[in-house]
């Protein structure tokens, strides 16, 4: 793993991170977990400018008066009229041009998607939200097979409320994106129309991208991540939704200023729109991705033997769906389905092979009711359930040892007892799980083996 503990000691020994770090982590324990806000800071090593020194190389293009006027309005914050100044200097199409020859998917190729940002599939369950034009999130979570289902600009909020309070894994992309010019908001007339307000002061909540926005900000905690949450839109509306509830708490992994008075200043800021900070030393970026990675580490280590049991539960309560499932003419290939749609995406072998143990319990039990055979005990094991199964000559020999082999390899995913799982079995398990499920299910229409 990329952190270290003294890195950790170091990072955690900045004013009230230990504690902000800890509350995060258990806030990623939870079933609601947070999304991640990601702002350009994650985009820049992938060769992406931030927003401010796109807006000046623009600016050198536009003629000294226009330059000098960019310079002030950036230093002032004024980054949507900024915007604005240069929109009409360089004309529509060489402006919106230059944000695609900038931002768009051909700068990628040949980039190897490392770093911070390839541990954002690990923290979001759900929607993510970016600031950026950029497609860098958009290969991340593809190449880590876990893609969006869906991605969504600003302009077209209203959409994804609905996949919002579904949990669904989308993307919303508040102010577009690189290759499309006709759906951005990056002026101070696109802000007036999209958030009711050119100046941030009166947010419009009755507007779809401002109340998508709300509703995520009292849905679950945001982390931003590559963000300076300075005065903008977003923050604005931060504030509003903040000063009405302020028992939600979101947090922001953000540069320590050098600066004792102005760190006192951006600490009492981030504290009133309800932010807890995690600092890094100022200018050491490089130190975002070992304190991810020590986070999502540290996310994942409830006991095996809780986990467990938190999942048992949890395709219990889907029982309704997978005894449906039985009692229709349906491929067994959808029983794995099922259950993976009821817990959610699994991330690794390890939830694989507990989700593989769950549905073979229930289909054994499914199988011998199928039979009328009842256990004397609704708990009945794995083992005792196939080898009556077998004993009744409702499996065969071959099945028998098939099953046998994922009983082995998925009985320490479930109690964390015993052997390690031959590896064999475990490959067995995986590649196999569903031809065996299929013959099982073949003995619930049958007396005995074919």
């Amino acid at each position: 793993m990329v952190y270290s503990a003294s890195l950790i000691n170091e990072i955690e020994n900045i004013e009230d991170n230990a504690d902000n770090i800890r509350q995060l982590i258990e806030q990623l324990k939870t079933p609601i977990g947070i999304i991640p806000f990601v702002g350009a800071g994650l985009s820049i090593p992938f060769g992406f400018p931030g927003w401010s020194t796109f807006l000046t190389a623009q600016a050198k293009r536009a003629g000294a008066d226009i330059e000098e006027n960019i310079k002030q309005r950036l230093n002032r914050g004024e980054y949507e009229d900024a915007a604005e100044d240069l929109l009409k200097a360089r004309g529509y199409l060489a402006f919106h041009d230059a944000i695609e020859n900038t931002f768009a998917v051909h700068k990628l190729p040949g980039k190897e998607l490392k770093g911070a940002v390839s541990y954002l599939p690990d923290l979001a369950a759900g929607p993510v939200i970016t600031t950026n034009f950029d497609p860098v999130l958009e290969e991340v979570f593809r190449e880590n097979e876990t893609p969006f289902e869906r991605v969504v600009w600003g302009v077209y909020a209203e959409t994804a409320s609905r996949a919002f309070y579904q949990n669904r894994k989308f993307l919303l992309k508040i102010h577009g994106d690189a290759e499309e010019s006709t759906n951005r908001i990056l002026t101070k007339s696109d802000y007036g129309k999209y958030y009711g307000s050119v100046d941030g002061s009166s947010i419009d909540f009755s507007l779809p991208l401002p109340r998508l926005l709300q509703q995520m900000l009292l849905g679950r905690p945001l982390l931003f991540l590559g963000c300076s949450l300075m005065h903008d839109s977003t923050v604005a509306v931060l504030e509003k939704v903040s000063d009405t509830f302020r028992n939600i708490a979101h947090y922001a992994v953000v540069e320590q200023p050098a600066s004792t008075e102005i760190f006192y200043e951006r600490s009492r800021f981030l504290s009133n729109h309800n932010i807890r900070p995690i600092w890094y030393p100022s200018g050491q970026h490089d130190l975002i991705e070992p304190l991810l990675a020590y986070v999502v580490d540290r996310a994942s280590e409830i006991s095996i033997e809780q986990q467990a049991r938190n999942y048992t539960q949890r395709v219990e309560n889907v029982g309704e769906n997978i005894d449906e499932f039985f009692s229709k003419e349906n491929p067994p290939d959808e029983l794995i389905k099922v259950v993976k749609d009821s817990l959610g995406k699994s991330r690794d072998d390890w939830l694989n092979l507990l989700i593989i143990r769950m549905a073979l319990r229930r289909l054994l039990r499914s199988t011998a009711a199928a039979h009328g055979i009842k256990f004397s005990k609704p708990t009945a094991g794995i083992r005792t359930m196939k080898d009556t199964l077998e004993g009744k000559e409702i499996i065969d020999g071959n099945l028998q040892r098939e099953i046998e082999r994922i009983r082995a390899a998925t009985f320490t995913a479930e109690w964390a007892t015993g052997k390690e799982a031959d590896p064999k079995d475990v490959q067995f398990t995986l590649k196999n799980y569903g031809e065996v499920f299929a013959k099982l299910k073949g003995r619930m229409r049958t007396t005995g083996p074919t």
